[in-house]
């Protein structure tokens, strides 16, 4: 990849990203939260890349314990700010500083896209998962990606650096594009069993390229593989 991604660009919106978040991407976080489904009495959740943390009380309110990790150090300010009884953390989704086996539940929702390495993440969430643990995670389309490259000679299948907009052009992204075949990889099938997958748009959360209408995000449910 020839441009190198600023992994810290979200502490140049954290509160941006946070004001806009929770109407803008309503869509995609009913979808998410359809497959989560209610029942977490009990349970531990990690949120990898959990943003502001604002998604801890929904885990909290269906009974389970909450911790969140992101590599902003300014979403962390906020999520602290937000919510002093949860435990946050500043991290790299590919690197988690937890112990094997620690969590009932990993979730993800629009981060993935951004790991350089997405293999690696999926490692860690394998290892920090215990037996039978389920990890749910949402991405950004590839064919959202592919078609905000924007120009002509588009090659689906090179992996480049993606400039998007979102949130009726009030946030600017700088995101590495991947293929289907990064998220469903060889590894991915090998160590989880795939539950569901669902694909649909977003608009204004992602901002339209011309009048298509296309896929903006995907959401992916599997289990560790015993």
């Amino acid at each position: 990849m020839e441009k190198i991604i600023n992994e810290k660009q979200y502490n140049n919106f954290a509160e941006g990203y946070s004001e806009n978040i929770q109407q803008l991407n309503s869509v995609s976080r009913e979808s998410f939260f359809g497959v989560v489904g209610s029942e977490l009495k009990d349970k531990s959740v990690l949120d990898v890349a959990c943003g502001d943390g604002t998604d801890g009380k929904i885990y909290k309110d269906m009974g389970a314990t909450y911790t969140g990790v992101d590599i902003s150090e300014e979403s962390i300010r906020v999520a602290k700010t937000l919510d002093n009884q949860s435990e946050f953390l500043v991290g790299r989704a590919e690197e988690l500083a937890f112990a094997n086996e620690s969590f009932d539940l990993v979730v993800s929702k629009y981060a993935i896209q951004s790991f350089l390495d997405i293999e690696k993440f999926y490692k860690e969430v394998h290892r920090v998962l215990k037996p039978g643990g389920k990890f749910i995670f949402l991405g950004t389309h590839p064919t959202r990606q592919f078609i905000e490259k924007n120009r002509t000679g588009k090659d689906y299948f090179k992996n480049e650096v993606v400039e998007s907009t979102i949130f009726n052009g009030a946030i600017k992204l700088e995101e590495p594009s991947h293929t289907f075949n990064e998220y469903l990889s060889t590894q991915f099938l090998k160590d989880f069993d795939l539950r569901s997958f669902i694909e649909k748009e977003e608009f204004p959360g992602a901002d339209r390229v011309g009048e298509d209408n296309y896929p903006c995000f995907f959401t992916i449910s599997c289990t560790k593989r015993i």
